[in-house]
């Protein structure tokens, strides 16, 4: 071999590479999936708290309940949006080493193609703006419930168990419904 040639790794090395970025990449969508549950099982914690010590259950405290359900699930899509926007660009970090890295262990020096980082941009815009529907379709949900339960169509406690049946979080990532 010359001085100034780069070392051969094997097809092993780059396997190996590419597999330890996968698992980083698993990793963080699982993270993203263990945010959101915690984000959410806070918002439940909150808003049944709420629920439960709302003043008397009459239908002039309706407005002042879905009032606090509504800056809840608003702190809950600021949370997640920036939460999933660091989790988004991590992952894209991950996949520019995943072209960068297993070339360099297998001793090859490519000038990788590089993504546009508009392209991360744009991506953390849609889910945002995903995140900020689901936000509203759950809120809205639930304050109809809040709603029904006022006006005598169910008990506060049924209310609590609809509600929690709509937000979704479990501690348990295989029963997540949300």
């Amino acid at each position: 071999q010359m001085a100034d040639e780069p070392r051969r790794g094997s097809k092993g090395d780059y396997i190996k590479t590419l597999d330890a970025i996968a698992r980083q990449a698993n990793h963080l969508e699982n993270e993203a999936v263990r945010r959101a549950v915690r984000l959410l099982q806070d918002a439940l914690r909150e808003i049944n708290q709420r629920v439960l010590t709302a003043d008397g259950w009459r239908l002039s405290n309706l407005e002042n309940l879905q009032r606090q359900v509504n800056d809840i699930m608003e702190r809950f899509r600021r949370q997640y949006t920036d939460t999933f926007s660091e989790i988004q660009t991590s992952a894209y970090h991950l996949g520019t080493q995943a072209v960068d890295e297993p070339l360099r262990v297998s001793g090859l020096r490519l000038d990788p193609a590089r993504l546009n980082p508009l392209v991360v941009t744009t991506l953390q815009g849609f889910s945002a703006d995903l995140i900020t529907k689901i936000s509203e379709d759950v809120r809205t949900t639930i304050n109809g419930t809040l709603a029904q339960s006022m006006l005598g169509l169910m008990s506060p406690f049924e209310a609590q168990k609809r509600i929690k049946d709509i937000v979704g979080a479990s501690d348990k990532l295989s029963e997540l419904t949300g």
